[in-house]
């Protein structure tokens, strides 16, 4: 499947050949705007940062199932992943997987695997600074100190993902916000029909006048030691709080905190 994101034409669906970071840059650095890279199953180990610096759709193998579905019976199961997916994972628990250097990029069916542990590590799974139209779409992202950051940017959507175990002592965040800026030129961030369970905070944010839409998500099990919230907020500078939080279930877990700054 090739997805044509706005304003770009459908290019080629170009094949990554080889089992590591540079494998996936070397096609990166080939393609073209709205060019899909398709990752084979398969465990890619990341010794080195791939940076997306244009428009494109980085898809992998594997499909989950039942994620933001509450299954009927105790104890809920997480997602289920079928066919095999393909794995980007790192043993450097400061490294980041992916930068996005660009607008229009999106992930899709892949799993995202860092080595943070509860004391060490600030590894980033996906994050994007200043750009617009970041989308993660069924994809599953575990043990970092951020899932996915944006920092300064303009859209973004989070969808159909699984975002467990992201926790570093004070820190640690699914989805994480933040920039004075990030309202620049009417922000939105749209985090919908995900399972979130083990992070510090789900979603959090300090970035001002942002609208936030989180919708149909089911958070359960959120560092239950401390009692973070889930869904956190408090942006820079005292300015207004713009959210729609609906149809969300949470399920042993502090659900929300809001502050004015």
């Amino acid at each position: 499947l090739i997805i044509v994101l706005s304003g770009v034409v459908a290019g080629a669906d170009l094949l990554v050949q080889g089992f590591n970071d540079a494998a996936i840059q070397a096609v990166v650095r080939r393609a073209a705007a709205g060019d899909t890279v398709r990752l084979p199953a398969g465990d890619y180990v990341f010794t080195g940062t791939v940076t997306v610096d244009r428009p494109l759709v980085l898809v992998g193998a594997g499909r989950l199932l039942d994620v933001g579905i509450i299954e009927p019976g105790e104890p809920n199961e997480p997602p289920r992943w079928g066919p095999a997916p393909s794995v980007c994972r790192t043993d450097d628990d400061d490294l980041t997987l992916f930068e996005v250097a660009g607008a229009g990029v999106t992930f899709r069916h892949l799993k995202l695997v860092g080595a943070v542990t509860h004391s060490e590590g600030t590894s980033t799974g996906i994050r994007i600074s200043g750009h617009d139209a970041l989308t993660v779409k069924d994809c599953e992202l575990t043990r970092f100190r951020i899932a996915v950051g944006l920092s300064n940017s303009v859209r973004g959507v989070v969808t159909g993902s699984y975002v467990h175990e992201n926790y570093r002592d004070g820190f640690g965040y699914g989805v994480s916000v933040t920039g004075p800026t990030m309202a620049t030129g009417g922000s939105e961030v749209t985090i919908s029909h995900n399972e979130f369970t083990y992070n510090r905070h789900a979603i959090a944010s300090n970035s001002p006048a942002t609208r936030f839409v989180v919708a149909d998500n089911y958070f359960h099990d959120n560092d239950l030691s401390q009692r973070q919230a889930s869904v956190d907020s408090h942006p820079q500078g005292g300015y207004a709080l713009r959210a729609v939080i609906r149809d969300n279930h949470f399920e042993r877990t502090r659900p929300m905190a809001f502050s004015s700054g």
